[in-house]
């Protein structure tokens, strides 16, 4: 028997959507956003995500980090940020664009990326071996608490 090693939780109320969509789909509608106004390309999204915050996600996810570098500093932040954030309830007019366009990623060749020249399995077998040995990682520290 296969298992997935995920943790479940328990959704206090009934809501649209899964808990890990909802967070991932608002993290891609500013990602998205930044795109569409020529703030960033979406290579560099992706290494930001991937080299910094992103690391610590599997060990330490954004209210572990919120309560340790305090409260009073993200209230600081957000004070300051959260009116400069995407706010529509509508998808992206960048993305919107692409698919009435056809440019859908990686099935038609094109969208965020040129994937004509990209090797699809390449990719999925990098992300793979990195959830993989991350999936170990994680058992062998349980194993030892």
């Amino acid at each position: 028997m296969l298992r997935s090693d995920k943790d479940p939780v328990v959704m206090q109320k009934d809501m649209p959507g899964f808990l890990g969509n909802r967070l991932q789909h608002a993290l891609t509608r500013e990602a998205l956003f930044l795109v569409q106004e020529g703030v960033v390309s979406a290579e560099d999204i992706d290494r930001v995500v991937a080299s910094s915050f992103g690391l610590r996600f599997p060990t330490w996810g954004p209210m572990l980090h919120s309560d340790a570098v305090g409260l009073d500093l993200v209230l600081a932040i957000e004070t300051g940020l959260l009116p400069h954030l995407e706010r529509s309830s509508e998808p992206p007019r960048l993305l919107k664009e692409m698919v009435e366009r056809g440019d859908l990623g990686r099935k038609s060749g094109k969208g965020l990326f040129d994937w004509s020249s990209r090797d699809y399995d390449s990719f999925v077998r990098r992300r793979d071996d990195e959830l993989l040995w991350r999936a170990k990682q994680r058992k062998a520290a349980r194993g030892k608490t």
